[in-house]
Formats: structure tokens, sequence, C-alpha cells
């Protein structure tokens, strides 16, 4: 009987198999592929930034380009962002607790995030669990006028052990800073979301193609509410606000977040803005300012003003002030990297992906 030396040495590998095939075929078409995504890369690279390292007008700026290269390399783009909360989140970020926090969803349903720490910071130092503060208000004084009413001094006792009970866990609640996470949004998400200042045709040709894919969405009965006019939802003027409601009101279901769902299920994964503190933020020229120099800050005029000789400083002073927030429509894939400040143990971590992988 032959060894198993003596098969090995004797053995020769097919000349194709269904594995082999595609392998050979990908590395045989490599150089072509490296050709085309560096021409690509260099076509997007040109048109990243609206000054050359001089100062000067690039004339192959696009605005598009920096959502172009995100789309390109995704983890080129930071995804590092913040949220504050009076909750304390176990495992994952959960979709049925939106609206739970601070803050009326303005921007559309889903979690919020912010790029700046000091945005999410301050949700973290006001939120206070309202709901629960008077629903325990309401039981203390229930239970104080059941105390007036108490026959036994057993009874009254009871009743006051309950109503300390009560009370201590409205201070907690009341004297609890809240929480304040570090997390990562996934890189592929931010390139996909509505821009919330721009109207719908206005939007990345990714989303505009995702939102078109919603009209087989609409039926008959929604097309009469609609008036028989389809602009109404999908017109290039229409904003992601009267977008995300008119969802709503025509919808047969009629739920808060309706619209969002949609989006979501067709690659749309959210929608980003500038927060407040970069709302206000603008950058004049030499020839609009009184100063004749490049001035940034916020407006109208006060002391965060600052001024600048060169364009290129002056530009990279505007952007790191232009921070955004992200509303995410389903977070159960952001993950949580920190908790007021302490990084997550490799447990913690383990327990977020084991929560996906089960539900």
């Amino acid at each position: 009987m032959p060894t198993l030396a003596d098969v090995l040495r004797n053995y020769t590998p097919p000349t194709s198999s269904v594995l082999a095939d595609p392998i050979k075929q990908h590395f045989r078409t490599l150089p072509q592929q490296l050709v085309a995504n560096q021409q690509a890369l260099d076509k997007t690279m040109s048109g990243v930034m609206k000054t050359d390292l001089l100062g000067r007008p690039n004339p192959n700026y696009y605005p598009e380009a920096m959502t172009e290269f995100s789309q390109m390399m995704p983890n080129f783009m930071g995804a590092t962002a913040w949220h504050g909360t009076p909750h304390t989140i176990k495992g994952k970020f959960d979709i049925s607790k939106v609206g739970t926090g601070e803050g009326a969803q303005v921007y559309g349903h889903g979690m919020y995030f912010a790029e700046n720490p000091k945005v999410a910071g301050s949700y973290q130092e006001s939120v206070k669990n309202r709901e629960g503060i008077k629903a325990l208000q309401d039981q203390i004084l229930d239970l104080r006028s059941k105390q007036k009413l108490a026959t036994t001094r057993e009874e009254a006792d009871k009743l006051l052990n309950a109503q300390d009970t009560l009370i201590q866990q409205r201070n907690a609640i009341e004297n609890h800073p809240g929480n304040l996470y570090k997390v990562d949004i996934p890189d592929e998400y931010i390139p996909t979301m509505l821009e919330w200042d721009k109207s719908m045709g206005e939007q990345s040709p990714f989303v505009q193609k995702a939102v078109n894919s919603l009209k087989k969405q609409v039926t008959p009965q929604m097309m009469d509410e609609l008036g028989g006019d389809l602009s109404v939802l999908f017109g290039k003027d229409v904003t992601p606000a009267q977008f995300l409601n008119t969802w709503e009101i025509i919808h047969p279901e009629s739920k808060i977040g309706i619209g969002e769902e949609l989006l979501n299920k067709a690659g749309v994964k959210g929608v980003k803005y500038l927060d407040n503190f970069s709302r206000d933020f603008r950058m004049l020229t030499p020839e609009e300012s009184t100063s004749g120099k490049y001035v940034v800050g916020k407006w109208p005029g006060n002391e965060e003003q600052k001024y600048f000789d060169n364009a290129k400083e002056a530009e990279d002073y505007f952007k790191q002030n232009q921070t955004r927030n992200f509303v995410v429509f389903d977070p159960s894939e952001v993950k949580i990297l920190e908790q007021n400040g302490k990084p997550l143990t490799r447990k913690e971590i383990l327990e977020q992906e084991l929560k996906k992988i089960v539900e």
C-alpha cells in the first residue's frame, strides 16, 4: 500500500477547477483594474480641494469630489461620533428606544449622533428622564394620600417606607449626569445619507437613485392622497422634511418613521446636517471684508472671528468648525467605543457582536 508521501509525490494538480479559474482570471485582469482605479482616484483627488497647495483656486474643483472620494475609499472619511443620553445602553443601540431621550426628532426619526463631543455633551448635561420622574412623583403623591388614610401604625409605616424608596429613585434620576458614548458609525453609511439642508433634487446621485426606487411603493390609494401628482413627493424642490412627512401622511400604516424605514431599506442610512455650532460660521474673502483679510467666524460679528492672510489657513479653520450631526435610521450597527471616557472592555465589545448575531 502506498504511503501518504508516495501519494503526495505522485499528485498532479488539476489544470482548471471551479475555484482556480476565477482566481486566474482575477490576476490576469488585475493590472487593468489597478489602472482604472488609479485613473478614477486621480480624477477625484484633482477636485477634492477648492485651492491648491499655494492657496490658488483649483480649476478642477467640484463639490461632489469629497462624496465621490468617500465612496471609493470608505475608511478615508472618519465616522467617530458621540451620543448623549439619560439611559445606560447595554450591548448596542436600539431603534425602539428612539424618542425616549432629549430631542424632538426634528431632523428625522432615528438615533442622533454628533461629530462634535460638545454637542452630545450638551444633551448629556441637560437630559433628564422627565416621564420617569413624573411617574415616580405621581406614585409618591398617591402613597402620601394613602398614608393619611391608614388605619394602623403598621400600615402607615409600610406606606412611608415605600414612599422613601420612591423618593430615592426619583432623586437618583434627577441627579444622574447621563451618559456620553463615543461611537463608530459604519464608514459606508456617511456618503449614503440625506443632506438635510438640500432639496431632493440636490442630493447625491446615490440618494436620488434610492429615492426614485421608492416610486414603486406608491399605491393607487396613496396616489389619490397626493392628488394624482407624484411631484408632491418626488419633485426636485421637495425638502427632506417634506418628503418624510408626506410618507407618514399617505402611507397606509401612517406610523412615525415610515419614510425613514423605506429609505433605509433602499440603502439611505440616515441624515446629516450641520450642528448649531457650525451653522453661523462664514468665511469672507479680502474683497468682502473691511479689514482686507480673510475673516472666519460666527455672524453676526463677535469675538470668535479670526483673521488670516492666507486663503488655505482660513479655509482649514473654517472646515475645522464645520461639524455635523448624524441621524442613523437603524443604529444597531453603530459600535460603542467608550462610555463617559472609559473604553469598553473586550468582554463588552464581544457582547455587542453577539447581540447582533443572535438578533
